[in-house]
């Protein structure tokens, strides 16, 4: 009750702290020393004031100093204590209540009248840059008044300048001899701002000075739906490209009302000086508070150029592209004023000012295969699979998109952008589908490139490693892409709860292959490192095949575990390469098995290296069997030519010939040495973790 009853006494005490409690030691009276805590008669009660004024406005500005007296506040806490204790008397009617708070409201001017004189306190400029652009009277008090007034003048202040000047009262009468000078900073810029912009409203009618905001800064903390509304906008005269959006989240769709504040305008700044490099250049408050302190926006290049910190600059910046101002996800800041730090905004990329609707454009968006869109996929070729992850072969398609929207360009203009998605059908699971861009005959994975459904980063396979879900990370440098291969040298990884990499398992080559293959002969396979004895083991009846494409390349079909065998073969040198490979078998303690050219796997190896002896029709490979963990070893394996060429004496080989150093026998436990293997992490930083304040 008493913070309405005495509303016009406590409107008096709050001019500042002046009105602060003393005792009866403290009491300080114009003219007097003092050496309590309470040094200062007056004091500035804006101290470090900013204003930004447009050109046409008056060259002076009204700031305002306070004074105090402690016997007075003694006097007037006295006074209102022995009203409210009669008006909590029983029986007192209406009429003696209003008798009693209009007598003390009569009695605090009395007495206001009689302690507080009029005054005036000269001000000192002690700082202005030498420019001696500010002029600035004494402080004038009429008597009975808390609040003096005081006026600052810079009629000589040009547009676009900021000027500042320091100032002080040092009068001794006013300001104690033991304390500090009482100091206050002012400083202004004269700038005009232009309404720019504009938005269709529902009934196609044109709004100007206004534009359309979405918002995805509050909606990442909340993980609400991404709205936008019109807020008013400026663009600064003599900056063009400088912006600052006024009182925009006062009209914020999820606010309730006594959300925002009304009492001041709240702008949020942003510089698109260069198109190419926008950015929100301070910390801005946008006025509306949730219960925990005004949420404040601000933008990580803003945020590194006020620390110093390059990092936080780069692959930030915003810009500004047909008539829209948008960000790159995360690179805008959010923040509530009870928050350690700030949080990572604009999580979805969805941020954007619409400045000119008219020069927007039409965007092609990439649709799942299957699914209707801006894209139809069109079949490439079905063709073979084989993954050397997984040690498997099968049957896969390959299909392309091809835009079919041409509205402004959307077709080519994502072309130039991204070049031609294409995308592998289902290669490990049903449902599961591999995506790709090829610009310039090479595999691409444009970081530009931005949708809801598809992360090209890491997409999922559809199996789990060690139990967990596996994505393929393809390493876009080390594939290759023809009219009837593609090769995706893929990471395999796991991803943590946040969506982040977690481990990488194994990086191998994923095949789909459109080729063709002519038999070329047929013949017995000795094999070594699967021999059930210390012999060379004949398995007849395989066949050979020449690659139609490429006819230095062959394969051996259904060997080992039913995968193929494949190497380059020189005709002219006979001079043979074992290509990397899975053999189809996963050792129960290493995980899968491959096999690759000796001398390519160490040079350890290369001593020996496979060739063709068209004399016996054999071939002779010395390749190397290996796990992840480290190598089996180097082998000599052969395959003998029995129909499709001259026929030959029987090839019986031994361990003992010259070709082959007894060393490199097969272990008799076929264990390989274990070495200690520590897969490599791609570390990312949490997304959501504050930035420091």
């Amino acid at each position: 009750m008493r913070k309405n009853i005495f509303k016009y006494a406590f409107m008096a005490a709050c001019a500042t702290v002046l009105l602060a409690a003393c005792s009866k030691e403290e009491k300080i009276e114009v003219g007097d020393w003092n050496s309590t805590s309470d040094y200062a008669v007056v004091s500035f009660v804006e101290t470090n004031k900013a204003v930004e004024l447009d050109p046409t406005e008056s060259t002076t500005y009204t700031m305002h100093m306070g004074r105090r007296n402690p016997e007075l506040s003694e006097a007037i806490e006295a006074e209102e204590k022995r009203v409210e204790e009669l008006l909590q008397q029983e029986g007192l009617s209406k009429e003696d209540s209003t008798k009693l708070i209009k007598g003390l409201e009569e009695s605090i001017t009395t007495m206001s009248k009689t302690n507080l004189p009029a005054i005036e306190v000269p001000i000192v400029i002690t700082d202005d840059g030498g420019n001696e652009t500010f002029t600035i009277s004494s402080a004038k008090f009429k008597e009975g008044e808390w609040l003096g007034e005081y006026t600052i003048s810079f009629p000589k202040a040009e547009v676009g300048t900021t000027y500042t000047v320091q100032y002080a009262v040092k009068d001794p009468q006013f300001v104690s001899y033991y304390s500090s000078d009482v100091t206050a900073t002012f400083s202004v810029t004269r700038v005009k701002w232009n309404d720019v912009g504009f938005y269709y409203n529902e009934a196609g009618q044109k709004v100007e000075g206004w534009v359309m905001y979405t918002d995805d800064c509050i909606t990442s903390i909340y993980s609400a739906p991404v709205i936008s509304w019109p807020t008013r906008i400026q663009e600064r005269d003599d900056t063009p490209g400088y912006y600052r959006l006024i009182n925009t989240y006062n009209t914020y769709p999820y606010n309730e009302p006594g959300d925002w504040d009304e009492t001041e305008d709240h702008y949020i700044f942003i510089d698109a000086t260069n198109p190419n490099q926008v950015y929100i250049p301070e910390d801005c408050n946008t006025g509306t508070d949730w219960g925990k302190g005004f949420f404040h926006l601000w933008s990580m290049v803003g945020l590194g150029m006020a620390r110093g910190n390059a990092s936080y600059i780069e692959g930030n910046y915003g810009k500004v592209e047909h008539g829209k101002i948008t960000f790159p996800k995360n690179a805008l800041l959010i923040s509530r004023e009870s928050d350690s730090g700030w949080y990572s905004a604009n999580g979805s990329g969805l941020f954007c000012v619409v400045l000119n609707p008219d020069e927007d454009i039409y965007v092609a968006t990439l649709n799942p295969l299957g699914e209707e869109g801006d894209f139809k996929w069109e079949e490439v070729f079905e063709g073979e699979f084989t993954s050397g992850q997984l040690g498997t072969n099968g049957k896969a398609k390959l299909y392309k998109g091809v835009c079919t929207v041409s509205t402004d360009k959307a077709d080519s203009t994502f072309l130039a952008d991204y070049g031609t998605p294409y995308v592998i059908e289902a290669p490990y699971a049903e449902g599961y589908d591999i995506y790709f861009f090829v610009k310039d005959g090479r595999i691409q994975l444009p970081r530009e490139f931005e949708s809801e459904w598809l992360n090209l980063s890491a997409q999922p396979l559809g199996f789990e490693s060690c139990g967990m879900d596996t994505y393929g990370q393809i390493n876009a440098s080390s594939c290759s892409f023809s009219d009837n291969e593609v090769v995706l040298n893929m990471n395999f990884v796991t991803l943590n709860k946040k969506g982040e990499v977690d481990q990488v398992l194994a990086t191998n080559d994923e095949v789909l292959a459109n080729i063709t293959w002519t038999e070329f002969a047929t013949g017995t396979y000795y094999y070594v490192m699967f021999s059930e004895t210390d012999d060379p083991e004949p398995e007849p009846g395989y066949k050979l095949y020449v690659r139609d494409d490429k006819p230095n390349v062959f394969k051996i079909t259904e060997w080992l575990m039913g995968t193929d065998f494949t190497f380059t073969w020189n005709r002219t040198t006979n001079e043979c390469v074992v290509l990397e490979q899975a053999i189809g078998y996963n050792h129960p303690d290493y995980g899968p098995m491959y096999i690759i050219e000796g001398a390519n796997y160490s040079n350890n190896y290369a001593a020996h290296t496979s060739y063709y002896d068209p004399a016996t029709k054999i071939f002779h490979f010395f390749p190397a069997y290996f796990v992840e963990a480290g190598p089996f070893g180097q082998v000599e394996e052969f395959f003998e030519i029995t129909e499709g060429g001259a026929s030959v004496k029987k090839f019986a080989p031994q361990w003992g010939n010259a070709k082959l150093n007894s060393s490199l026998r097969r272990p008799s436990k076929w264990q390989p040495k274990k070495v200690q293997h520590q897969s490599p992490k791609t570390l990312i930083a949490p997304t959501s973790a504050p930035f420091a304040k």
